[in-house]
């Protein structure tokens, strides 16, 4: 499902999705074709099915894992009660939003917030907070043209081209 949104998005858009994934990702590091990061060394449980069947994802769509790609976020995003942790909860971007990225942290203290009233450990999902400064489109996800300051005069001369271009797209 998650291919299909994908496919449905404009090609400008910066995908964002965020997701309780259920997935253990290990510690083996993945990177694009281009040597963008898309998941860190730094899990610290081993690989699970879930987590194997979002490397395959976010190999096939060149995405990344925003939160398992800095050593400083990589931290668990759910507990339990008898003392479970995990990091279960991902954003995925594109790779040109790591480049952007301000930082990214896992909210420990509005997930206490968050639990059972007078409940003094952490018993569920922490949010994960992203703050980036992203400029454009992702490149991986358009086929666009450099234009000149030439090109762009010209065209913008023409409005019978100007027109065309807008009904195409």
């Amino acid at each position: 499902w998650l291919l299909g949104l994908l496919s449905k998005l404009p090609n400008r858009t910066l995908p964002i999705i965020c997701i309780d994934a259920n997935a253990r990702l290990g510690s083996t590091k993945l990177s694009t074709p281009d040597r963008e990061i898309q998941i860190g060394s730094f899990g610290n449980f081993k690989e699970n099915a879930a987590g194997h069947q979002m490397r395959k994802f976010l190999e096939k769509t060149i995405l990344v894992a925003i939160n398992a790609v800095f050593r400083e976020s990589a931290g668990n995003t759910w507990y339990n009660t008898q003392g479970h942790r995990a990091r279960i909860d991902y954003i995925f971007t594109c790779a040109t939003a790591v480049g952007t990225t301000i930082g990214v942290e896992v909210q420990r203290r509005l997930g206490l917030q968050q639990q059972i009233p007078n409940y003094c450990l952490l018993a569920d999902h922490c949010p994960i907070r992203w703050t980036f400064k992203h400029p454009g489109p992702c490149p991986s996800r358009t086929n666009w043209p450099h234009w000149t300051k030439e090109q762009v005069a010209f065209f913008c001369s023409n409005s019978t081209l100007a027109t065309k271009l807008a009904q195409e797209m």
